[in-house]
């Protein structure tokens, strides 16, 4: 003779299951979010780096540019310039 469980025991085999196995998922997906992450970074990072090494002459590069600017029109014309 079968005997089927009750609503209740089935109830709660599968509590005690799913806890226990969304735990383990839970986990899992930290460690995996983790990983992926550091990957990502390290995927990244020459290109910050990059980015940041362009920005950075480009701002220094932008600050002198009246200097440079100064420097060529004395070359070219010889003398310095004056204001008139």
């Amino acid at each position: 003779m079968n005997v089927s469980p009750s609503n209740d025991d089935i109830a709660n085999e599968t509590v005690k299951y799913s806890v226990a196995d969304d735990q383990a998922l839970l986990r899992f997906l930290v460690i995996l979010t983790i990983i992926l992450g550091v990957q990502a970074f390290l995927e990244l990072f020459p290109v910050l780096v990059r980015v940041a090494g362009v920005t950075y002459f480009s701002l220094i590069f932008l600050g002198r540019l009246p200097l440079y600017v100064s420097l060529l029109s004395k070359m070219w014309t010889g003398s310095p310039r004056t204001n008139r």
